[in-house]
């Protein structure tokens, strides 16, 4: 299913708290057209806590074709707009099947609501060029390449890995033309993206094709080479806690580190020893924005 996020347009005006600002989004800036009078929900997206019911945060009325709301915490968030309490979509699938959240993850459960990724810094120039970001990989996934034709499951992982990276070069390059427009936490967020989605992609790929060389190598061993390639390059980057794929690869390390320890390779495990630690610990080497 293809990746799509909307981004809406946001016209940001601070108040004299530099802890408090108050966001008007227009109702035409939206994916869903509320009229006035309407009831909506404001929620707080956050995947670490996917199983919590304090994601509601406030509710208000669309008046003057606009919706209106502030903005209490500093740094960047994620939250999302809808006419219903109902539990984020995105949470969904983390709640009801959460061994099979890796492989069945899908972006299109950005399109059924107003998904706003809010900064103080960021301007609006940066706001337009995530909403073209995401309408473009939803047209051009990476991790497409890894399924074409019906003899995939014969490619070599160097094949593989060598497709990811020239899909990946080409959204960095373009995000390196603007550069000089961004700011530093901004560029940190589509490049924590773009870098864990090719993981995530690959991994996806290479754990349902070489699935029986993964368990082979594990019961000998107790490691994979090349999820200790690529979770060594997670370790030693600098990612976005907002970006779908940071959480998802910090998934992906809890279950790899429960597989080390039994001995015995799975990609979802129900319990994982000194889970809350390793967390910790992940979130310490790996948060470029700690806030």
């Amino acid at each position: 299913m293809k990746l799509y996020w909307l981004i809406v347009l946001l016209s940001i005006v601070f108040l004299g708290s530099a802890q408090t600002s108050l966001v008007k989004i227009p109702k035409e800036d939206l994916n869903f057209k509320y009229n006035n009078g309407t009831k909506v929900y404001f929620k707080k997206v956050d995947y670490f806590n996917y199983d919590s019911n304090n994601y509601l945060l406030d509710s208000m009325i669309v008046k003057n074709d606009t919706i209106q709301f502030k903005k209490e915490e500093i740094g960047q968030q994620l939250y999302l707009i809808s006419d219903s309490k109902s539990v984020p979509l995105t949470f969904l699938p983390l709640r009801q099947d959460i061994q099979s959240y890796t492989y069945f993850y899908c972006g299109e459960f950005y399109k059924y609501d107003n998904y706003i990724l809010i900064n103080n810094s960021f301007s609006k120039i940066e706001y337009d060029y995530l909403r073209k970001y995401y309408k473009r990989i939803s047209r051009n996934d990476i991790g497409k390449y890894l399924y074409k034709g019906p003899s995939y499951k014969k490619m070599s992982v160097k094949e593989a890995l060598s497709n990811l990276e020239k899909q990946k070069l080409k959204f960095l390059h373009n995000l390196e033309h603007r550069n000089e427009e961004f700011s530093a936490e901004f560029i940190n967020y589509i490049e924590t993206e773009i870098n864990l989605h090719v993981i995530n992609q690959f991994l996806n790929w290479y754990e349902f094709v070489y699935k029986v060389e993964i368990n082979k190598e594990f019961s000998e061993t107790s490691k994979s080479t090349i999820h200790e390639d690529l979770y060594s390059q997670f370790y030693n980057g600098q990612w976005n806690r907002n970006s779908i794929q940071y959480f998802r690869t910090v998934q992906r390390v809890l279950n790899y580190q429960e597989s080390k320890r039994t001995g015995n390779f799975k990609i979802y495990n129900e319990e994982i020893h000194n889970k809350d630690e390793i967390l910790r610990d992940i979130f310490f080497k790996t948060l470029a924005f700690k806030n």
